[in-house]
């Protein structure tokens, strides 16, 4: 946009001071173009805050014309350094938004995922149809919850990538531009993510020992595979996505984690909720905490192998299926997928589809 705004001040330039010397109702025709240099991109969807100035120092210096007899000819080396010093002040606005976007990038630099986060996805030969059609309206949603294309992603990877051209189309240049940028416009958006207490915290949930081969009716399943979906979509936080290159160059990535029980509108409540790791460790394993799975404290958390209940779903959730459901009387046991979507392959490796992990709930029958 700078190079844009050169060549826009300098027609500006040029025909008002042709104007100025040589045609008839100059001012009302300066008064004219001016407004047309300072407005017409507007209509384009563009502004160039330098030519607008330029053009309103313009038009007052006719008064130079109309009050002195030598007004013509002093109209060019006036306008011309009224030109110069707009542009003076506006370079000068913009090196200190450059100095900014330095100290933001310092403040979200490239940081390599490998060591948290080996390859280690267990993948499907085939997912059923209706999981890949699961799947692909997950990755809608995910697109929508990160305000798809993200602001925040864009405006790192800028940062990052293009900083010569966030420069030269920087502040004072253009509105065809990068917004002005700093640490809470990164931050806007993010909602506070607290740690949150597992539903059966102050009421034990004791996992069924009878007969779970009870499984759900269709009304009732089809509600908590919506339930399912919406704790992943919690979980994985989209909005904190940041920028991601590859796995060795990611910025501004905000941790995984849930801030909410997941609900429906079924009989079935959720007692309890577990992150099942299938990627960190050699062997799955179940995180014990007594929050709902937040990333940033399951690294220190303790484990536990998995139940006899959680083995059997999980040689399901690896065949393809995405929701293993069983229950007894009033309580109820499933182990959900969580599965790899086309935003999350770039960080996790792998391919879309890929078993990155499991949620493994325990769950309550209202009565």
């Amino acid at each position: 946009m700078l190079y844009i705004s050169l060549i826009l001040s300098l027609s500006l330039l040029v025909l008002v001071n042709w104007i100025v010397a040589r045609s008839r109702y100059r001012v009302p025709k300066t008064i004219a173009v001016c407004l047309g240099f300072a407005f017409g991109p507007v209509f384009l969807m563009v502004f160039f805050p330098v030519v607008f100035w330029q053009a309103v120092v313009m038009c007052g210096t006719l008064l130079i014309v109309a009050v002195t007899q030598r007004g013509r000819r002093l109209y060019l080396p006036v306008s011309c350094a009224a030109t110069v010093v707009a542009y003076v002040i506006l370079m000068y606005s913009a090196v200190e938004d450059h100095r900014t976007l330095a100290q933001i990038k310092q403040q979200y630099p490239f940081e390599s995922i490998e060591d948290r986060m080996p390859i280690r996805a267990s993948r499907n030969s085939t997912l059923p149809s209706a999981d890949v059609d699961r799947l692909s309206k997950m990755e809608i949603r995910v697109a929508l919850a990160n305000g798809w294309p993200s602001w925040r992603s864009v405006t790192l990877q800028r940062l990052h990538e293009d900083s010569v051209n966030v420069f030269v189309e920087n502040a004072g240049f253009g509105l065809g531009r990068m917004r002005s940028t700093d640490s809470k416009t990164l931050k806007n958006g993010l909602p506070e993510r607290p740690s949150v207490a597992q539903p059966d915290y102050h009421n034990l949930f004791v996992p069924p020992t009878g007969d779970l081969s009870a499984t759900l009716r269709d009304w009732d399943a089809t509600k908590m595979i919506r339930l399912h979906d919406d704790g992943v979509l919690d979980f994985v936080n989209p909005m904190g996505f940041g920028y991601a290159k590859d796995r060795q160059r990611v910025a501004g990535f905000q941790k995984h984690g849930m801030t909410k029980v997941p609900m429906a509108e079924t009989v079935w409540t959720v007692a309890h909720l577990d992150l099942v790791g299938l990627v960190v460790h050699e062997n799955p394993v179940a995180y014990i905490s007594a929050n709902l799975p937040q990333m940033e404290e399951l690294r220190a958390a303790p484990t536990r192998p998995l139940d006899a209940f959680e083995a059997e779903a999980l040689e399901s959730l690896r065949r393809g299926e995405d929701l293993y459901v069983r229950g007894a009387d009033n309580k109820g046991r499933m182990l959900g997928a969580i599965r790899a979507a086309k935003q999350c392959v770039v960080c996790h490796g792998g391919d879309r589809g890929d078993l990155l992990g499991a949620f493994s709930y325990g769950l309550r029958k209202e009565k």
